[in-house]
């Protein structure tokens, strides 16, 4: 008795449409928005690592000798421009990664 009833029902419903869309919408937003998040997470640690990296050259140089061991205040450290550039390197091009 059963088998023979048919199901007049041939597609989704508008409601069933705009609730999947909703769904869909919601989880691409919430993806975009931790890959802003990862990226800056990259970001902060390429600079982290590269700090670390001229922090153990200058102690390197310091055992060696090739430098003396004396406070020198707040200096900039000669590698500092070079820093600099780096850094803005990887800022625009992180945000011109984010933007597309």
């Amino acid at each position: 008795m059963l088998l023979s009833r048919r199901c007049s029902r041939k597609g989704l419903s508008l409601l069933e449409v705009i609730l999947a869309m909703a769904i869909f919408l919601m989880s691409i937003t919430g993806l975009t928005f931790l890959m802003g998040i990862a990226s800056d997470h990259a970001l902060e640690s390429q600079m982290r690592s590269q700090a670390i990296s001229i922090c153990q050259s200058r102690l390197a140089e310091v055992s060696s000798g090739a430098i003396a061991l004396e406070g020198q205040g707040p200096s900039a450290c000669e590698d500092d421009n070079e820093v600099k550039d780096n850094t803005k390197e990887l800022i625009r091009s992180n945000h011109t990664k984010t933007r597309r």
